[in-house]
């Protein structure tokens, strides 16, 4: 592992983030998911003014903008290439009403030292979330 806690993976030429250089990467892409949940217009524009958002859940598999929740992230993978990190997890959400899950996936470029979301997927998962 290199010091900047990165290693590389020989056969994809992609290397794998580890702390310290993805907590940033990490903690945005969370940060982002919350605020596009409360449609923070503010916090998403400085994040991801122009980033191609899709959510392909449908409305019975996700909560209602707004409403109090939390959530939780499983199975995070980080990978950067370059000034390029791509963020996946299996996201839990739950409510008073229930839980959703969902697999999330985010395209982050580096500009001038700062992270910028490019583009976001939401999908419903195979799997159900644990109530």
């Amino acid at each position: 592992q290199a010091e900047d806690g990165i290693r590389d993976v020989a056969v994809t030429e992609v290397q794998t983030c580890a702390l310290p250089i993805c907590v940033d990467v990490s903690a945005s892409a969370r940060q982002w998911v919350d605020a596009y949940h409360r449609r923070d217009r503010t916090t998403l524009d400085s994040m991801a003014a122009a980033a191609a958002v899709t959510d392909d859940r449908k409305p019975e598999d996700r909560f209602p903008f707004g409403l109090e929740v939390t959530r939780a992230f499983e199975d995070e993978q980080l990978q950067l290439s370059g000034d390029t990190a791509t963020f996946s997890a299996r996201m839990i959400e739950r409510a008073a009403t229930g839980a959703h899950a969902s697999h999330v996936t985010q395209t982050w470029v580096r500009r001038q030292g700062e992270w910028h979301l490019q583009d976001a997927h939401i999908v419903k998962d195979a799997l159900p979330a644990a109530r």
